[in-house]
């Protein structure tokens, strides 16, 4: 590079408004711009990868997982990520492979503002309002179906009166579902929730759970099954994880059909350089890439519905994402809101969450909290 070219390219890194990291792929930082710095208020230029993790504040759950992942990067990938303590401030960030005579050496990571994308915001709202839009006026619609059935005399018939009180009350849930998960989506990306960990029992999480969800099993004739398997108490906000178990568990009943079994699974594991083990012969799920060393609770919800299909696993934990429609044989349609609010809250534990599942052989929905 001749010296013009150098001054070009090294005022651009001082003058650009996108954050540029570049590591090797041991995690060796080679060149951090300016603009990075002042992102992830940094004082000095680290070192590697696990420096700077360590030297800025802001380092989320997400922000470790997209520059420490050990998955090698063969193509492009992007998202978005909030940073710690700023749980209302997204950035944007994109990641590519630095090559070398034909071999991955390490990465480029591009961060920028997502408030930047001015376009994106604006689409993600006309798409928000559309999909509640859409999601309000299906319950409502059977609603008024329904009350003017029994108005036009189905009252009189007491076996069909009966038919139609339980499709209200199947109604009254969804849209109940929906203004929690609202709520619940609103204070979380504001930042108005403030977590307040305890240890509890991982059982005292979910007995409260199970008796509220009940009724809604029993109208399915749905037996639910828990297993305890040595889960020891956990540090954790018990109200924030009980909409997770809540959601989960939810979901479970909703894809089941009539007279099958729903689930959870309570057992303490011990995660050991990507593998876990535990004390019992329960069968055990593949760990997730980011799980920490450590011994962890470890949660499953699961179902004997029709499965998800692996092209859509990557996607289940994304806002508004609702999946293939085959899965949804139900009138019960939700707004995709409530896993990706699971998601944030187990991340602001420490935790990971994921699932595993095929057509046809239920769905198994696990996360993990740190064991007290």
């Amino acid at each position: 590079m001749d010296p013009v070219q150098q001054l070009a390219l090294e005022a651009w890194l001082e003058s650009s408004r996108e954050g540029l990291l570049v590591a090797s792929e041991t995690g060796t930082v080679f060149l951090m711009n300016p603009r990075l710095k002042q992102l992830l208020q940094l004082k000095t230029v680290p070192k590697t990868v696990e420096q700077l993790l360590q030297q800025t504040r802001l380092a989320s759950p997400e922000l470790r997982a997209v520059l420490t992942s050990d998955e090698p990067i063969t193509q492009k990938k992007w998202g978005t990520l909030r940073l710690q303590h700023h749980p209302a401030r997204w950035i944007s960030w994109e990641q590519m492979p630095l090559m070398q005579d034909g071999k991955m050496s390490g990465t480029v990571t591009v961060f920028r503002e997502a408030a930047e994308q001015e376009g994106q915001v604006e689409l993600a709202k006309q798409s928000f309002l559309s999909m509640i839009s859409h999601d309000l006026r299906t319950p409502i619609a059977a609603l008024q179906l329904t009350l003017e059935t029994l108005r036009n005399g189905a009252l009189d018939d007491p076996s069909m009166a009966r038919r139609l009180l339980e499709n209200m009350c199947i109604q009254a849930d969804a849209l109940q579902q929906l203004a929690s998960e609202l709520f619940d989506l609103s204070q979380i990306e504001s930042g108005q929730v403030l977590l307040k960990f305890v240890p509890i029992a991982p059982l005292a999480i979910v007995e409260p759970v199970i008796e509220r969800l009940r009724p809604q099993a029993d109208r399915k004739s749905l037996q639910v099954v828990l297993t305890l398997a040595g889960a020891e108490p956990v540090l954790a906000d018990p109200e924030q994880v009980q909409k997770v178990v809540a959601n989960l568990l939810h979901n479970a009943i909703k894809f089941s059909a009539v007279g099958r079994r729903v689930g959870i699974r309570l057992v303490t594991i011990q995660c050991q350089d990507g593998a876990i083990t535990a004390t019992t012969d329960i069968p055990l799920p593949t760990p997730p890439v980011g799980l920490a060393d450590g011994q962890w609770a470890l949660f499953t919800v699961w179902d004997e519905g029709p499965g998800i299909a692996a092209s859509e696993l990557p996607r289940i934990f994304e806002r508004f994402y609702k999946g293939d429609r085959a899965r949804l044989r139900s009138s019960e349609t939700g707004a995709g809101l409530g896993l990706s609010i699971a998601r944030h809250i187990i991340l602001g534990h420490g935790g990971q969450i994921w699932a595993e599942s095929a057509p046809g052989q239920g769905a198994r929905f696990f996360f993990t909290l740190p064991v007290a």
